[in-house]
């Protein structure tokens, strides 16, 4: 038992009881448990709520595989043919565990093709049925989305002016939420001119799955250089182009990530040569990547949230946002070059 407790350890003992193989070890890794058996290594997923993610996991899981899509950790049902126990007000399921490191996107080869492994996945996610899963519209649609949070980027100046003459981090933000709203009204429009609610609407009725949190640490490459997407809790219907989207501004965002343009419009071709995007697509990708997402964020941290980050960790991260500003105008500005 490393850095578990007893009384967990025999929960947990308790849990896999359920499966037909004998435990050796239990080791918490992040968000998950790494389990040594007799047969082979394995994954073990607690939640406190909601036992459709599990549900939803296994569904896509055997989807992918059954649509010759082997990129994912296969999902194991215990002896009686359950996918989740239940255990003092906890959900747990089990996974095969991948013996790989996270993706390193700082190289630019592992991030293409990590890139061309998600075309591949969007690909095969159509036509699934979630019957299970609510469709909030809402939630999936970037419109309403961009005028909450422009709106959200005026409220936070009115904030603002109401306690004048605070401090450094707040003056800085604050000098920026016009280049911000600029930059948020700039996406809005592109998202209008470019047919998104049609192709929503065609997303949705495709049954369209998309993973919506592509980033490195749910990308695992093996021993044998295979990739892997991990953690497919969050999947839901939308927009196939969000999760390249989203992927590539969170990457661009990042203090230790650095694409040149050239490199962003060859990422993007990767993709398209694996999961063709239209001209319309091409706009809303580029909307995505450009909303000011990551500085909207940290405002409502500061102003709403009241996040208990100290100064100097606020300055770090409103220079930077800041900064990135510029990154995210330069995109748009050369999007039809």
């Amino acid at each position: 038992m490393e850095n578990i407790s007893s009384e967990k350890y025999d929960l947990l003992k308790e849990v896999l009881s359920h499966y037909d193989f004998t435990v050796k070890k239990i080791i918490p890794i992040r968000s998950a448990y790494y389990v040594e058996t007799d047969q082979k290594l394995f994954c073990l997923k607690e939640f406190k709520h909601n036992p459709d993610k599990a549900e939803r996991t296994y569904k896509i899981t055997k989807f992918l595989i059954d649509q010759n899509f082997t990129n994912v950790p296969d999902y194991y049902l215990t002896r009686e043919g359950e996918r989740v126990i239940y255990c003092s007000n906890r959900f747990y399921y089990l996974t095969e565990w991948i013996d790989g490191r996270e993706a390193n996107f700082k190289n630019i080869v592992e991030f293409q093709d990590t890139i061309q492994i998600l075309a591949e996945y969007n690909n095969r996610l159509k036509n699934i049925d979630l019957h299970f899963e609510r469709i909030k519209d809402k939630e999936l649609n970037l419109l309403i989305d961009y005028k909450k949070k422009i709106k959200m980027l005026k409220d936070y100046k009115k904030l603002y002016n109401r306690n004048r003459g605070q401090n450094k981090v707040n003056d800085i933000y604050v000098q920026n939420i016009d280049k911000s709203l600029l930059l948020a009204r700039r996406c809005l429009k592109i998202l209008k001119d470019s047919h998104y609610l049609k192709l929503h609407k065609i997303s949705l009725l495709n049954k369209q799955c998309i993973h919506d949190s592509i980033y490195y640490q749910n990308i695992l490459i093996d021993i044998n250089q295979k990739y892997y997407i991990i953690d497919l809790d969050s999947t839901r219907y939308g927009m196939r182009i969000y999760d390249l989207g989203k992927l590539l501004r969170r990457t661009i965002s990042a203090a230790k990530h650095h694409f040149e343009m050239g490199e962003i419009r060859k990422t993007i071709q990767i993709y398209h040569e694996a999961s063709p995007i239209s001209k319309d697509e091409l706009s809303i990708l580029y909307s995505i990547i450009a909303f000011p997402h990551k500085f909207w964020k940290l405002g409502k941290k500061r102003f709403i949230n009241h996040k208990p980050w100290s100064e100097e960790k606020f300055l770090r991260k409103v220079r930077r946002h800041s900064e990135n500003l510029d990154k995210q105008l330069l995109i748009l500005d050369t999007m039809d070059k």
